[in-house]
């Protein structure tokens, strides 16, 4: 019923057209490059400048057309709400063009590729770079069509990255691309092979340099100069293997069955006895210990060779900045 009434209202609105309204001489082909059609494109002979400029439809997609009658010209002028609407003679149906190329795309990857490897690497990496394993299949207006980055993809590994290509719209048009991110990054290697509970040091591992895209390498990876005894490995470890946090574990500084230091803080007070530890542990790690109080378990955590506590220190202040010391990623890792 409702498409009967518009159909209705059509042909009355273009059977009883007042003189003062424009007539339009439609073309039966036209060109258009942008991504709208006004009327200076469908019609032949001079107009009126305003009514020329005044957008008919959208274009087709580059490299595309489109057939448009007249009664579906004057319905989409009804949509958008046009006024005047012209009155419309000539050719009964309009071809529009909207030349188009594909995007090559070997070109397209190494216009992506640049843009990623002109960023900065991710902190912590020496350097970059990036292999393109996918790109679509685009049609534009020019195969020189620009293409800007919408993001910086994935921080290390395989991902996908958000594009923009120029298609000759206001916005453009957005396409992703599949790549894989390696990083160049320092880590240690076992030096030769070591026994479980062997602490890492400078006569049993080695720095080195390696590219890698797997993030459990790059994120868990161990500092060089952190090969000073803090570290002990979970396992045996073959020779020239890249170390990583699931490897190793903090060196303990308290062993079960030996006398520790233990602060206790009661109401205010504070006061040191002595205790045996009942489990290893490193600093920040909570062992049990038997309280010569009543000689049952504690649990405590161990602040220190031979000492623990009943909760970590606070971390000193910083005169200067008024913050705490340590606080920072950086200082806690």
């Amino acid at each position: 019923m409702r498409a009967s009434l518009l159909c209705w209202l059509l042909v009355v609105v273009a059977a009883d057209v007042p003189a003062a309204t424009p007539t339009v001489r439609l073309v039966d082909e036209a060109v258009v490059h942008g991504a709208q059609v006004r009327w200076a494109d469908l019609v032949s002979g001079p107009m009126d400048s305003d009514l020329g400029r005044r957008v008919v439809c959208a274009s087709p997609a580059p490299g595309h057309d489109r057939t448009w009658t007249r009664q579906e010209l004057l319905r989409e002028l009804v949509r958008r709400g046009a006024q005047p609407i012209p009155r419309l003679v000539g050719s009964d149906t309009v071809r529009i063009v909207r030349p188009g190329a594909t995007l090559a795309p070997d070109r397209f990857s190494a216009r992506v590729r640049t843009l990623l490897e002109s960023q900065s690497p991710p902190v912590g990496a020496l350097d970059h770079e990036y292999e393109i394993l996918r790109v679509p299949s685009l049609r534009v207006p020019r195969a020189d069509a620009s293409v800007q980055l919408e993001d910086t993809g994935p921080r290390v590994g395989r991902g996908a990255v958000a594009v923009r290509v120029d298609d000759g719209s206001t916005h453009g048009r957005r396409a992703y691309v599949t790549v894989d991110r390696s990083v160049r990054v320092v880590v240690l290697r076992s030096g030769r092979a070591l026994a479980a509970d062997s602490p890492l040091g400078v006569g049993n591992a080695v720095a080195d340099t390696i590219w890698t895209d797997d993030d459990r390498v790059f994120d868990r990876r161990i500092r060089p100069d952190e090969a000073d005894g803090r570290w002990a490995v979970i396992r045996s470890i073959a020779g020239g293997q890249v170390l990583r946090r699931g490897d190793v574990r903090a060196t303990p500084v308290v062993h079960r069955g030996e006398n520790v230091h233990w602060v206790v803080e009661r109401s205010g007070l504070r006061v040191q006895v002595r205790a045996r530890a009942r489990n290893d542990g490193a600093v920040g790690e909570w062992i049990t210990v038997e309280s010569p109080f009543d000689n049952r378990l504690r649990r405590v955590v161990v602040v220190g060779p031979g000492r623990v506590a009943d909760h970590l220190p606070d971390p000193p202040v910083d005169a200067a900045t008024g913050e705490r010391v340590g606080t920072t990623e950086e200082g806690r890792s």
